[in-house]
């Protein structure tokens, strides 16, 4: 029973509720966010799932050591539900990455949730993002 009550609290306080899509024109690619409650839709972003997710992760990663490569599914991590693919197709994450050993090292999915995933059309992941760290507010100083 104590669990169940904690699982319920869990989730009524649950701040994250939806994944957004908007264009990043500076590095070329959509832009896949969370939204939560500091965080709210922006104006140009498009809602592309609206249950309550808690994050983004990766999971089945495949080597390709020929060309360079891993390939990762992109996935919507949802409370108490189904996770759900981000895109149709794998994407891939470049040897060429600035970021790819830190993009291949998100696997773990229990550890690592990310906020933002940016994905070009040629479904290569250009960058990924953590949440932020909540600031404290002192103005009660």
């Amino acid at each position: 029973m104590k669990i169940l009550i904690v699982i319920l609290l869990t989730i009524s306080t649950s701040s994250y509720s939806a994944v957004v899509k908007s264009k990043d024109a500076e590095r070329t690619c959509s832009l896949y966010r969370v939204t939560t409650e500091t965080t709210p839709i922006n104006q140009g972003e498009i809602t592309i799932f609206s249950k309550d997710v808690y994050g983004l992760s990766f999971k089945n990663m495949e080597v390709d050591f020929e060309n360079k490569k891993v390939f990762v599914d992109p996935m919507i991590n949802v409370i108490m539900g189904i996770n759900r693919t981000l895109e149709t197709g794998r994407v891939f994450i470049s040897a060429s990455n600035p970021d790819f050993t830190f993009l291949i090292n998100q696997l773990n999915r229990k550890l690592y949730i990310l906020e933002q995933v940016c994905i070009n059309e040629n479904h290569e992941l250009i960058y990924a993002k953590f949440f932020e760290a909540p600031t404290l507010d002192n103005s009660f100083n």
